[in-house]
């Protein structure tokens, strides 16, 4: 069976002036009332818990057991450090996990940009803040773990025996979308008012763009709902040339002579009697109103809904929006 197709998007539209490497607007319309939801929602989820980012996992400060510490020299206490380090956004470009290395000797306020350059480590705010050396005597190095993950992991979920002692483990936060909102409209198409008209903000931490994440969390659901369409064939719907052909053929018929229906002469004469002489005039009666008419019985009723099918009309049809191309 051929469906009638859905009003849809031409394509999603980006708002240049806004949009950037960390920021993105995309707007979505028209769409059918209430898909403007539907889509936001899944998208929404999808973007905040299941793109894949990285971050830094573990971490070992100089020969600190615990992060219950202080460090002598160093203005922030071991837990501080620790928050400061789950603070660093990075992007892993290799598939295994890489470590990064901060040497802290000097007095002076140390940032992400102080971390030792890795090739397969990218960071993407270098300005935050890691730590403040008050003393001049202090010499340690932080060595970090960097993986791949997706949405937000736990430290006590990180814990695995094969580190080293004095290993701290960290809450990770993979995502790198930091915040999804989207707000939905009215908008016209034709004479209705009100479909959907979606606005979806994406805002990302820099290792990825919004436009990737979008992609990337579109590909995610579309793979997911691919399982269900393949329990059964794919719905046809029509192309818009096929609608405007049958819209054609519905008017055209709408247009002509009951004359040309095969029904007895008998009915023919008593729906003349009450001044219906086109098609289109009769298929917008009732089968009650047309049992009124004197000379008009179930028999005639019966014969004109069956030859009425034939041609895929049927009583109390709306025929405006066949004929209206004609007022």
């Amino acid at each position: 069976m051929t469906l009638k197709p859905l009003v849809m998007p031409k394509n999603v539209e980006i708002d240049k002036e806004v949009t950037n490497d960390t920021f993105g607007r995309f707007i979505l319309s028209p769409l059918e009332r209430g898909f403007g939801v539907t889509l936001a929602n899944s998208l929404r989820r999808m973007l905040l818990s299941s793109i894949q980012g990285a971050a830094i996992t573990r971490a070992r400060i100089g020969d600190i057991l615990q992060e219950f510490s202080s460090i002598p020299g160093i203005y922030e206490d071991v837990s501080q450090i620790i928050l400061n380090l789950k603070n660093v956004r990075v992007k892993l470009l290799s598939d295994e996990p890489s470590n990064l290395y901060l040497k802290v000797k000097a007095k002076k306020e140390y940032l992400a940009e102080n971390i030792e350059k890795n090739p397969n480590v990218i960071i993407a705010n270098p300005e935050q803040k890691i730590l403040t050396v008050t003393d001049t005597k202090v010499n340690l190095t932080i060595e970090m773990c960097v993986e791949t993950g997706r949405g937000y992991v736990p430290a006590e979920m990180m814990k695995h025996a094969e580190v080293p002692v004095g290993t701290i483990f960290l809450d990770a936060m993979f995502s790198p979308v930091l915040s999804v909102n989207f707000d939905i409209k009215n908008t016209r198409v034709g004479t209705r008012t009100d479909y959907d008209h979606l606005i979806l903000d994406v805002k990302t931490d820099g290792t990825i763009t919004p436009v990737e994440a979008v992609v990337e969390a579109s590909g995610l659901l579309k793979h997911h709902l691919s399982f269900y369409t393949a329990l059964g064939v794919e719905p046809h719907f029509a192309s818009k040339e096929q609608l405007d052909a049958e819209h054609r053929r519905i008017r055209e018929i709408l247009k002509r002579s009951i004359d040309e229906l095969e029904i007895s002469v008998r009915a023919s004469n008593c729906l003349k009697d009450k001044n219906i002489k086109t098609i289109g005039e009769l298929v917008k009666k009732s089968s009650k109103e047309l049992l009124s008419y004197e000379n008009f019985g179930r028999k005639s009723l019966k014969e004109l809904e069956k030859n009425l099918a034939k041609v895929g009309l049927h009583l109390e049809m709306n025929v405006d929006k066949y004929l209206k191309e004609d007022i």
